[in-house]
């Protein structure tokens, strides 16, 4: 479905280009082609640079080929964009709408991101062999349903925005996070639960689940699973027994063990976790998204795959949580915090999705 495109670098030696100061870590008139490099976040950008010093391409896909935590990190890039080094473009050799480019270019990322690392570079004569799972239409790639998907997430991202900008409390949500709550240790044992979570079906319970969600496959199951909130599969709604906003901790996997989620929506357990909820009885997606938040800080550098994060060891573990003037838990703070950050974060990706949307307004505007 691709090829790999061939930028040049135009202006020298690289690496010298740079010891003479010849990039900028930010956009300028001067400096205004984005830069791909191993860069985590930011579209994989680091740099920017004159647009004649590079050669550059739009609607492609970045695909970063090595660095620590940046190696199998995907970008779709529809508008002009070089690379430095440490990544390469690839090209579609088909023609369809640049928005299902975007649709693409992360299930690229869910193909081929666990499967690279440091040790093992994301090179393209390695990727162009690896397959990607797409939408289909009478047996070919339904490129107008992923680029119609993606319209619609912008549209709802949008509007969500809009929403977020004109809700009264937003007044009240700087004075939220400018807040510096005091802080106390917990033992996770005193104030959190582990939850019942059975298998219910029939025979082999690994047997009765699907990778793929339907609507015979509806109920998410967590397993040790690093991203994707730890669901790895899907089961029929009655096999598992399943808790609604309820938190998940992975205690098994290479690099799982000790990752933690809120699981919003009604979700089971298939093996190698478990799920806690407060004593209290308190659910909220909110809250949970924060105590989940806390928790990981402190079981996962504590556990690995050669010390499990089992719930008879992790009851005894600490967390450390903001507490209220009586020394309790401040659960509403935590709620209001998550709360607070969501619509900052809405407004933040505003200025960013005016610009990308309506890109005719901004000559030569990069990502």
């Amino acid at each position: 479905m691709f090829e790999k495109l061939d930028v040049k670098f135009v202006a020298g030696y690289p690496f010298d280009y740079i010891k003479l100061g010849n990039l900028s870590t930010r956009r300028t008139d001067e400096f205004c082609l984005p830069l791909v490099n191993a860069k985590k976040g930011s579209k994989g950008i680091m740099y920017w640079a004159r647009r004649d010093d590079f050669e550059s391409a739009s609607n492609v896909v970045a695909v970063i080929a090595d660095g620590a935590i940046s190696t199998g990190d995907v970008h779709a890039h529809l508008y002009d964009v070089g690379v430095l080094y440490n990544a390469y473009l690839i090209r579609p050799l088909q023609n369809f709408a640049p928005k299902a480019l975007v649709f693409i270019a992360q299930c690229i990322q869910k193909a081929i991101k666990f499967k690279y690392g440091y040790e093992n570079k994301c090179i393209w004569s390695k990727v162009k062999n690896d397959s990607i799972m797409l939408p289909l239409l009478d047996d070919a790639p339904d490129f107008e349903y992923m680029a119609a998907y993606v319209r619609h997430l912008e549209a709802l991202c949008l509007a969500r925005i809009k929403q977020a900008a004109a809700c009264e409390p937003l007044m009240q949500d700087a004075d939220i996070l400018s807040h510096r709550p005091m802080f106390c240790r917990f033992r996770i044992g005193d104030i959190f639960t582990k939850l019942s979570s059975r298998y219910n079906g029939e025979g082999d319970k690994f047997r009765a689940v699907s990778k793929i969600k339907s609507a015979e496959h509806s109920i998410p199951v967590v397993y040790a699973k690093f991203g994707d909130n730890g669901v790895m599969y899907w089961a029929r709604e009655g096999d598992f027994e399943t808790h609604e906003n309820a938190i998940a901790v992975i205690y098994n996997g290479a690099i799982a063990a000790g990752l933690v989620y809120a699981q919003k929506h009604p979700t089971g357990i298939l093996a190698e976790s478990y799920l806690i909820s407060l004593k209290n009885g308190q659910k909220c997606d909110n809250l949970n998204l924060y105590l989940a938040s806390a928790l990981q800080k402190s079981l996962y550098p504590l556990y690995s795959r050669e010390y499990l994060a089992t719930w008879p060891k992790v009851k005894n573990d600490f967390v450390s949580l903001p507490v209220d003037e009586n020394g309790a838990p401040d659960y509403k703070y935590m709620a209001q915090h998550v709360e607070a950050l969501k619509r900052a974060n809405f407004l933040k990706m505003a200025a960013y999705a005016d610009a990308r949307l309506l890109p005719q307004a901004i000559p030569h505007q990069g990502p």
